[in-house]
């Protein structure tokens, strides 16, 4: 991982080949089926089309053959239009999967997680929608008319990978972390040495952050909410036993009563 702004890792890098071989073929085959419904015989034969476009002005698009031949041009499918955006969003989703589980083994903790996500889904869903949504549509807009549905179909690509990022992976996130907290706390609890707590006792005195006292007390570079959350509990039974020690101190100590006589 050279450049902190953009970590990576051969196992990052399998899966996102992985994701994109995927959406490779997956691909190909949509291009087939949607140019085996051309082929239908209620469509003109693809010679008829390639002459077509051969005798088109230079620039011609899908709708000015369209106005040239009548019933050359029809609506693709409801059912094909949706697979396109179904291929899109698996990538995404296999893509962003796999950055989240590279950010995990790089020990970031999960808020950074959340927000690294968030951003890197906006950098996929341009990478996307250039070299995936319309370099496959530019494989069919001479067979079917796409200016209907281009832009409305990839609404609900970037709604779905955005509530997908926004929502299913954040709560996976945080709920992975929480089972991993639930985790640790199995068997006795961790038993923080009175110098510790004296330690982090002084550094809050000193203007120290909860954070800052919480990476101290339990020894990592990334405390839990739940263990930022302790520090006030632990630092105040810290002192009321440091306040009773002092009081129970050998000057504080009771008298003894020693040995008395009886008298007469």
């Amino acid at each position: 991982m050279d450049d902190p702004e953009n970590p990576t890792d051969s196992t990052y890098e399998t899966a996102r080949r992985k994701a994109e071989q995927c959406f490779l073929v997956a691909s190909d085959d949509w291009v087939n089926a949607v140019t085996a419904e051309f082929r239908l015989p209620t469509q003109p034969p693809p010679s008829d089309l390639n002459s077509l476009m051969a005798n088109a002005p230079p620039g011609a698009t899908s709708d000015h053959t369209e106005a040239a031949t009548p019933k050359t041009f029809g609506r693709l499918k409801l059912k094909l239009r949706r697979k396109l955006v179904e291929l899109c969003r698996e990538y995404a989703m296999a893509e962003l999967r796999a950055y989240v589980a590279l950010l995990d083994r790089l020990g970031i903790p999960p808020s950074r997680i959340v927000a690294k996500v968030e951003e890197h889904a906006i950098d996929i869903l341009k990478e996307i929608r250039e070299r995936k949504w319309l370099a496959s549509i530019r494989q069919i807009w001479m067979l079917f008319d796409v200016s209907s549905w281009i832009e409305l179909r990839w609404g609900v690509v970037e709604e779905d990978v955005q509530s997908f990022t926004h929502v299913t992976l954040a709560k996976e996130i945080w709920s992975r972390d929480e089972s991993h907290n639930r985790k640790n706390k199995r068997g006795r609890p961790q038993i923080i040495p009175d110098k510790l707590k004296a330690e982090a006792s002084a550094l809050k005195a000193h203007g120290g952050s909860y954070r800052e006292v919480a990476v101290k007390l339990y020894r990592t570079k990334h405390p839990t909410p739940q263990q930022v959350k302790n520090v006030y509990s632990i630092l105040r039974h810290y002192g009321r036993k440091v306040a009773k020690q002092s009081l129970s101190g050998p000057e504080h100590a009771k008298p003894s009563q020693g040995t008395y006589k009886n008298k007469g």
